[in-house]
Formats: C-alpha cells, structure tokens, sequence
C-alpha cells in the first residue's frame, strides 16, 4: 500500500530528483528509499523511464552516483548499488536484450561495470573496513548481474534465431 501511494502521488519521482540534491544526507536517504521501490514493478517506471526527452533515468543517476561516490564515500556508492541491482534485475527479467528500448537507456551500463570492476576489487582489498566490506558485496552483485547482461547482449545470435527467408527471384 505504500509502495503504491508513493507512486499514485509520484513520489517515487521526487526521490529520483533527490539524487541530484547537493546534500550527500538528502541523497543517501533518497537512493536508501529508491532501493525498497526499484523491487516494486509498480514503482520502476519512476527509475527505468527518463521524465522528460532528453533526460536521465533514475538509474542513469544511480549509476553516476556510485561513480561519483566511489571510494570516497563507500557507504553511499554501497546504497545506490543496491538500488540499481534491484531495479536492473528487475528490468532484465522483463525486458528482452537487444532492443531499442535496452540501447538507449541502458547504454550507460559497460563504464558502470568498468567501474564497478576496479571499484570492488579496490573494496575486497580494505575488507578490514566494514564500509568496503558492504560495500565490495552490494557492488560485487551489481557487478555480476551487469556482466550476466552485457554477456547476453554479446552472445550471437544462433541460427535457429532467424526465421526462415523466402527464397525469391532475384532481379
């Protein structure tokens, strides 16, 4: 029921807003409530569909944030990778790879996985630290489910993929 007022009242898409908020407090309270809603099918147009033309999606933003956060601040990159794993996971059981809708808005994912990379290996080196432990498993998750992803977009395509074509008179 709450899930469902956030989204009725579109709050959902005044925390995607939050994410650009100059508060790092403002912008990891947003990002923490961003990731209880991208497990709602309800709620992920708010962070799968950009607002207007031209703008960024709510994962798009989350995606910068872990990149601007990185090992700066673990705790918040941590959160918004949990936000983005259970937003992507559930936009990739949905929607099938290669598609227009997959190239457009999801084209920031291949330097997000870069990042995440180095990123995590970085955090499984300080795992002393339980921000970088947090930090290096949340990460290592978005990490493999991006991977899963791109290696599916990857794979060629088999040639039972392809319908038969009518052989014609050739002119």
């Amino acid at each position: 029921p709450v899930r469902r007022f956030m989204s009725l009242t579109q709050a959902d898409e005044a925390l995607v807003i939050l994410l650009d908020h100059a508060s790092r407090d403002v912008v990891f309270a947003a990002a923490g409530a961003l990731v209880n809603l991208g497990a709602d099918p309800q709620s992920l147009p708010a962070l799968l569909d950009p607002p207007c033309p031209g703008a960024d999606t709510g994962c798009a933003k989350l995606a910068s944030l872990v990149k601007r956060a990185g090992m700066q601040d673990l705790a918040l990159a941590a959160v918004a990778c949990k936000a983005l794993f259970n937003a992507l996971g559930a936009a990739f059981a949905s929607l099938p790879p290669s598609t227009t809708r997959w190239e457009r808005q999801y084209s920031f994912l291949g330097s997000l996985h870069e990042t995440l990379d180095q990123l995590v290996d970085v955090a499984r080196s300080d795992l002393e630290s339980a921000e970088a432990e947090h930090f290096a498993h949340a990460g290592g998750a978005l990490f493999r489910l991006i991977g899963e992803r791109i290696e599916c977009e990857m794979k060629p395509a088999e040639a039972s993929d392809y319908d038969e074509l009518p052989l014609g008179p050739h002119k």
